[in-house]
């Protein structure tokens, strides 16, 4: 109502202005259009052209300007109904995709990635799509795609294309793409992961110990951040491995074995140098060290080994005590049963398994008794009761698992011997099955 009120006021105030034009400027003014042509009107007419030229001008940049907004909502409308078609058929192709409706959801999401080429969230989508249907280089397309859209550099995008490319076996595109990622973030524990994992599996075990070191400073997560920490000193210890100089590896090694006194396979390599150069009793420190961190049974088999080999088997016996003595473990017991045989000290060795005999050693569902059945086979062959060690070897043949077998402790995969790195790819995990079975008090 009131703006009405306004638009009448000004249309009188209009005509008022030209009521008032005309009655001052009654007189005629004459306009010589050539030789002896002219016009005469008054000049409240000539007045009254010049305002309405002026209004109609203004008229018709208002009717412009109106239409071209009218056409600029039209293309706003017209885009937002399109943007979303797209993120619909997005929504719907995630939804199949994590369904496991793995043809519906490439279809939807072809077709969001149709409409919309350069979106980023339709590309990744589309190319889980394809790498689930194993349709790896057009998951490769896709992203390739986008990213010449783009024109730069998506850590997203990129180490998408890297894990894609590490998946087909092409280490050094992935190395290159998460190079990149990184350059863009190089602050992100995400991306400086996955560039030290492609790094190593190219064979880049230096610059992949120096990138697990920027990563482990990135790191925020302190579950993360031990993880990390494993991989760091992983990584070092293969890049000492894979160094040329005798020298620098065993310096490499020896600063892993200070920092990291717990983790064994530098320390195990370490003293295999030492033996092969015929430092035993370094080897032996080495051991010994390992030792006050965990008895490990690879650490005890090592040890025992290395005295045997000099003849001196019964040099291992005080280190075994004393490790036997400062917990209830099975596993440094039944050690040093079998170094107590090796020794010929054969009545200690007899009462130590009689106790072990007496006691349930089970823990966590692994059985001791192969192990302990084993050693008591030896006791009875060295005793020359060749007739009892046959029984006892046959029932440890014949037990839950191989004596003395090792199982990652990641991936819980068995193997009869120590290895530095598990099928699982990590390193150090191999530990008896029966390292923490403890024995239970007497019933």
């Amino acid at each position: 109502m009131l703006r009405a009120a306004r638009i009448a006021l000004l249309i009188a105030a209009v005509c008022g202005f030209v009521a008032w034009l005309f009655y001052q400027n009654g007189h005629e003014v004459t306009l010589h259009l050539s030789d002896g042509q002219k016009l005469v009107f008054p000049m409240a007419v000539h007045i009254l052209l010049a305002l309405g030229l002026g209004s109609g001008l203004v008229f018709l940049a208002f009717l412009a300007r109106g239409a071209l907004g009218a056409f600029g909502r039209m293309g706003r409308r017209r885009r937002e109904r399109h943007q979303r078609a797209a993120d619909q058929l997005r929504e719907e192709g995630a939804r199949q995709l994590w369904s496991g409706d793995l043809r519906g959801a490439r279809k939807s999401l072809t077709r969001a990635f149709r409409q919309r080429p350069a979106d980023l969230e339709a590309a990744l989508a589309l190319a889980r799509a394809h790498e689930e249907r194993e349709e790896w280089q057009d998951a490769l397309d896709v992203l390739e795609g986008v990213r010449a859209a783009h024109q730069g550099s998506e850590p997203r995008l990129l180490s998408r294309i890297g894990r894609l490319a590490l998946a087909r076996g092409n280490s050094g595109a992935a190395v290159d793409a998460f190079r990149e990622a990184v350059q863009a973030d190089p602050e992100s524990p995400r991306l400086l992961a996955e560039l030290a994992v492609a790094l190593a599996t190219e064979g880049q075990f230096q610059e992949a110990a120096e990138t697990a070191g920027r990563w482990l400073a990135q790191e925020k997560e302190e579950s993360r951040r031990d993880y990390a920490r494993r991989e760091w000193f992983s990584l070092r210890y293969r890049a000492a491995l894979a160094k040329t100089d005798a020298k620098t590896a065993c310096d490499a090694l020896q600063k892993l074995v200070r920092e990291a006194p717990a983790f064994l396979p530098p320390v195990l390599e370490l003293a295999r140098l030492l033996r092969q150069d015929g430092d035993g009793r370094g080897a032996s420190r080495l051991y010994q060290a390992a030792l006050r961190h965990g008895s490990r049974g690879v650490l005890l088999e090592r040890i025992m080994a290395l005295h045997a080999s000099l003849g001196q088997a019964d040099k291992a016996l005080p280190l075994l005590r004393q490790i036997a003595k400062g917990n209830a473990l099975v596993a440094p017991r039944l050690a040093l049963a079998r170094t107590l045989i090796a020794a010929d000290q054969l009545p200690e060795a007899t009462t130590l398994l009689e106790e072990l005999s007496r006691t349930a050693t089970e823990t966590g569902g692994v059985d001791a008794a192969p192990e302990r059945d084993l050693v008591a086979g030896e006791l009875a062959a060295a005793d020359d009761n060749d007739r009892e060690a046959a029984t006892l070897f046959r029932r440890a043949a014949d037990g839950s698992h191989r004596p003395f077998s090792y199982a990652c402790r990641s991936c819980h995969r068995l193997s009869d011997t120590w290895n530095d790195t598990c099928e699982c790819g990590v390193l150090g995990e191999l530990e008896w099955r029966i390292g923490d079975a403890k024995l239970a008090d007497p019933t």
